[in-house]
């Protein structure tokens, strides 16, 4: 994992936030900062973690190949990710 940390953040470091599981965490990457998630989150999340800053995506092409081929990506922290707007109509 801190191979891979070192070597995302240097190929990836000006188009992505790039940080381990716990620095994620404590960052406030997955709610409040400092205040940590549940067990049963953390399994969830990779030791590596990263959030694009650009117009851009990592993908699994060769494993997800149906995830990979979808048009849509979500998941990051830039405000065009954050501030979708919302429509509702009242009938």
């Amino acid at each position: 994992a801190g191979d891979v940390l070192a070597c995302w953040r240097e190929v990836l470091g000006e188009q992505m936030w790039v940080a381990g599981r716990d620095e994620a965490i404590e960052a406030g990457w997955f709610g409040r900062p400092g205040d940590g998630v549940d067990e049963r989150v953390r399994g969830r999340i990779g030791d590596v973690v990263a959030a694009a800053r650009d117009d851009i995506a990592i993908v699994a092409s060769r494993t997800e190949p149906n995830e990979s081929a979808m048009v849509g990506l979500h998941g990051s922290m830039t405000p065009v990710e954050q501030l979708v707007p919302l429509l509702e109509v009242r009938t």
